[in-house]
């Protein structure tokens, strides 16, 4: 049997799956963020291993990996809103954390990644990343993930949408979300992402798992 048609399961990040996310990670990040910081990807990897460590996952976040024969060859973060809990408020971490990198090629990611984020309204379930190892990808582990998040959208009573932004430059992955059922809200410019990494236009997708009839 071929390892990619081993089974795949997907479970909650637990911290000895942070360096091979954070490999993952870089891997999926590595065309955006060289632009603005010219890092390598085990650079960019220490990054994030340095900043997964440093915020553990809240009640707000979701982190999940698709593991094969227990090796992470996938991962996804989810975010929704908890009706009883007030949203975890997170400042810039101390940049000499994450020392040897310099403090502004930290600053730059860090401004990066706020540039991406989306706040989730009060039904939706929003996909801020997923990313595969480019040797599986293809092979059933980003469709293992979506699914996955499907069924945590159906489970949630407050939940009924399942969302992402997808660049405009990446058909391949808007064709993937399309076959699952998403579709294309709307197309947003996002002026920081234009400036930061060359991408200033993205389609908002969503899946509507459940109607107001199902909850």
């Amino acid at each position: 049997m071929s390892k990619h048609t081993l089974p795949i399961r997907i479970e909650p990040m637990l911290s000895n799956h942070i360096p091979a996310v954070s490999q993952l990670l870089a891997l999926g990040f590595i065309a955006k963020f060289q632009t603005r910081a010219h890092l390598t990807d085990h650079e960019l990897a220490y990054f994030f291993q340095q900043l997964l460590s440093l915020y553990p996952l809240g009640p707000q976040s979701h982190r999940l990996v698709a593991l094969q024969e227990g090796v992470v060859i996938g991962t996804m973060c989810l975010m929704w809103k908890h009706p009883d809990q007030t949203p975890i408020k997170h400042g810039f971490p101390a940049l000499k954390s994450f020392r040897p990198l310099s403090k502004w090629t930290v600053l730059k990611l860090l401004v990066g990644l706020q540039a991406l984020e989306h706040k989730p309204s009060d039904n939706e379930c929003y996909i801020s990343d997923i990313t595969v190892h480019p040797e599986y990808r293809g092979k059933g582990a980003g469709t293992c993930l979506l699914q996955y998040a499907m069924q945590i959208v159906f489970r949630e009573p407050s939940l009924q949408v399942l969302s992402l932004h997808v660049s405009k430059k990446n058909r391949r992955a808007e064709q993937l979300y399309e076959q699952l059922n998403f579709r294309k809200h709307s197309t947003l410019t996002n002026f920081a992402s234009g400036l930061l990494f060359k991408e200033p236009l993205w389609h908002y997708m969503l899946l509507h798992v459940k109607t107001t009839t199902d909850v």
